[in-house]
């Protein structure tokens, strides 16, 4: 694998890999100096956030609510949708504005004799002795 392993280091760490990333990680962690830094720097950085003491949080008289932990694929995957989602919904915006407008040649023509009528009031005129 000539690619470094990027987010799938944290992923080990969070114990969210499948058996094929695993399997990619244990091939290329043995040979891959930086991968091993890496891993080596995040899980000090785990370590050292693990360590720190636990503050309790004041009581509002709020009843507290265990949040669900969603796995970050299962994040990536609602992303994903949530992105395709909104491109159909722009392309579906986009094609239902694109339609042309018929036009007739009267309503043309109609607006062609309002413009002129109204041309000597829309364009100002410069006073004849500035010319």
């Amino acid at each position: 694998m000539s690619e470094h392993l990027g987010e799938l280091l944290s992923a080990h760490l969070d114990g969210e890999l499948t058996g094929d990333e695993l399997g990619m990680l244990h091939e290329h962690l043995p040979g891959c100096e930086l991968c091993q830094t890496e891993l080596a720097v995040l899980h000090g950085a785990r370590s050292a956030l693990r360590s720190l003491p636990l503050l309790e949080a004041p009581d509002f008289g709020v009843p507290e609510v265990k949040a669900p932990v969603i796995p970050l694929h299962r994040v990536r995957r609602i992303a994903a949708v949530a992105a395709v989602a909104f491109v159909a919904f722009v392309g579906l915006a986009t094609f239902q504005t694109s339609r042309p407008v018929e036009v007739s040649l009267s309503d043309v023509t109609e607006t062609q004799l309002e413009l002129q009528q109204d041309a000597p009031t829309l364009i100002p005129q410069m006073p004849a002795d500035s010319q």
